[in-house]
């Protein structure tokens, strides 16, 4: 179990005890986007960027970031969920992923600074590129508040994401 999972869990089991600052809205099936994520996600493990392949992009944009670096290298997939670095900081968080490897274009690695766990979900990258076509804010997929897009409110089966592009 990675840092990110552990964490992910005791953020579950504060929100399901009702000490979350922003509880849970009746009827959702997960009680809190972490626990979306704990339930459906996998672990990863950090990796550096190859900069001679890629190239960093803005920090703080990273939905943008990785949306964009997935339509340019269609053998990348979009995932999203969470990281933790090396100071216990974890926040939501999106990447791309090259088969197992993550390809995190946003986060730089500085000697003290740098993460150290990724738990999240890798998105069919058609249901990415038709979500973000529909909607090019470039956003979160799994907690996207601003299109009532809240993909932790109801059971999530990821082969029911529709990939079409109608």
């Amino acid at each position: 179990m990675n840092e990110t999972t552990l964490f992910l869990q005791l953020i579950t089991k504060a929100s399901k005890a009702g000490n979350r600052k922003f509880g849970t809205a009746p009827g959702f099936f997960y009680s809190c986007p972490e626990e979306f994520v704990l339930q459906n996600g996998c672990d990863f493990e950090p990796r550096r960027l190859e900069t001679k392949k890629y190239r960093y992009c803005k920090i703080g944009y990273c939905f943008y970031n990785t949306y964009r670096l997935i339509l340019k290298y269609s053998e990348l997939n979009y995932a999203e969920g969470y990281v933790t670095m090396n100071n216990k900081h974890t926040f939501l968080h999106a990447w791309a992923m090259d088969g197992s490897s993550v390809i995190d274009n946003t986060l730089r690695w500085t000697e003290d600074r740098f993460p150290v766990s990724y738990r999240g979900i890798i998105f069919p990258r058609m249901y990415v590129i038709k979500t973000q076509m529909r909607n090019p804010n470039c956003g979160s997929l799994i907690n996207n508040l601003e299109n009532g897009n809240l993909l932790w409110a109801k059971e999530f089966d990821i082969n029911s994401l529709s990939t079409d592009l109608e």
